[in-house]
């Protein structure tokens, strides 16, 4: 498994647990002081999510900078 596939495994595991929080705060018999701290954790959860997306996309970025940075030296030479 290469670290890309790992971050989007962990992304979507997070999607997963955000869901699962989510249903969890909307059940009426939930006291209101633990849906507060639960609407915390999954605005965590996706800035989180966000962190990773960013990172995945900075990293395919530079990728494909190094590649097409490849190309153009072996047309050059």
């Amino acid at each position: 498994m290469n670290e890309m596939d790992f971050k989007m495994g962990i992304h979507t595991d997070l999607d997963n647990v955000i869901l699962e929080l989510m249903e969890f705060s909307q059940d009426k018999r939930v006291l209101t002081p633990l849906t507060n701290k639960v609407d915390v954790a999954i605005m965590a959860l996706r800035y989180i999510q966000n962190q990773i997306s960013e990172k995945c996309i900075m990293d395919n970025n530079n990728i494909l900078r190094q590649e097409r940075g490849e190309r153009e030296s072996s047309i050059t030479e």
